[in-house]
């Protein structure tokens, strides 16, 4: 079977390899779609810790190839994969942190993943999806599950204001999430228009351009639309600036979710003072396989806009250029299918 394989840090290719065997309580999946995510640009570069040789995705969704001796599933249904892995048995899992699992083992990270033709995956990891649906949207599942494991610790309320600081993919699912948790003020700030335009047709109050957000009193002045400060801020664009800018514009005992991934190695200088002071609560989220049922359920019931998100479809083999390379022009989620 073709699959985009990484053999070592930069070193990517699409190549032929056996597919996998199944063990005991896996089933073969046929994959439809998977998405290409961020972080995939973070374990080729080695920036995100992996496992080589691995096979990316993630993110993926397919057919019911095989069931193995015997499975609740059928041959020809539809699946999602939720990636992580959780052992069960460590002091988060025990505690209802499975996604803080310390044995966690995910697909596209430590075990083969879903950018191939074939993957085994075990059976507790799969949720069912209609056939209905367009194949490409069941590749959301997973970074919607990963935004709802934010907004759950921002703990958003109907009538808060909500800055989301990064326009990508993360950014508009937040936009439209914050949105049905009853936000008033939702702003999104981005450097390209296409996708401020995007977001505000997809239910954001306002947005801007991040290089006027910090002095802008239009937003965080006395009469700006979160007067002293938003209430929450969700940073999705995994810089050092953006999260400095994220400290600024939140309210005296506002949120801040630090959302987008940083390289593992990064260092960012904090005044403990100001948090202190400002009684700041800076909130870390990681993964979302403790909601993946509540992504899958979403995206079955077609409760989110996600056809538009696809900026770019392409086939296995244009991958490895892809992620060697910069984001694409005007990308917001890109999607790879098998030929």
């Amino acid at each position: 079977m073709k699959a985009v394989v990484l053999d070592g840090l930069n070193e990517i290719s699409l190549k032929s390899v056996d597919q996998d065997k199944l063990k005991s309580n896996e089933l073969l999946i046929r994959v439809e779609a998977a998405g290409i995510c961020g972080s995939d640009r973070h374990i080729l570069h080695g920036t995100y810790p992996a496992n080589y040789p691995v096979i990316l995705g993630h993110e993926f969704s397919g057919i019911i190839e095989d069931v193995g001796s015997s499975s609740k599933f059928k041959v020809g249904e539809r699946v999602n994969v939720n990636p992580n892995i959780a052992c069960g048995n460590c002091l988060p899992c025990k505690t209802n942190l499975i996604n803080l699992c310390r044995n966690n083992i995910a697909h596209g990270v430590n075990r083969n993943g879903g950018l191939a033709d074939f993957v085994a995956v075990p059976e507790t990891q799969l949720f069912k999806l209609p056939l209905s649906l367009p194949a490409e949207v069941g590749a959301f599942c997973e970074p919607i599950a990963c935004c709802i494991q934010g907004l759950d610790l921002a703990n958003v309320k109907p009538g808060d204001s909500v800055a989301i600081i990064g326009g990508g993919v993360i950014g508009q699912l937040m936009v439209q999430l914050v949105k049905r948790a009853g936000a008033d003020v939702i702003l999104l700030s981005t450097r390209q228009k296409i996708r401020r335009e995007m977001a505000e047709s997809l239910g954001a109050s306002h947005t801007i351009d991040p290089q006027n957000l910090s002095s802008n009193d239009s937003f965080i002045g006395v009469e700006g639309v979160a007067p002293g400060g938003f209430d929450v801020v969700l940073e999705c664009a995994g810089t050092k600036e953006t999260l400095q800018q994220s400290l600024d514009i939140v309210r005296l005992g506002g949120t801040v979710i630090l959302f987008g991934v940083m390289p593992q190695n990064e260092v960012f200088e904090i005044k403990p003072f100001d948090i202190f002071v400002r009684q700041i609560r800076l909130q870390g989220s990681f993964t979302g396989s403790a909601v993946h049922s509540k992504a899958v359920d979403m995206v079955a019931k077609q409760s989110l806009t996600l056809l538009p998100l696809i900026t770019h479809l392409v086939g296995f083999e244009e991958v490895p250029k892809l992620l060697l390379g910069n984001p694409l022009s005007g990308e917001v989620k890109t999607i790879a299918k098998p030929a």
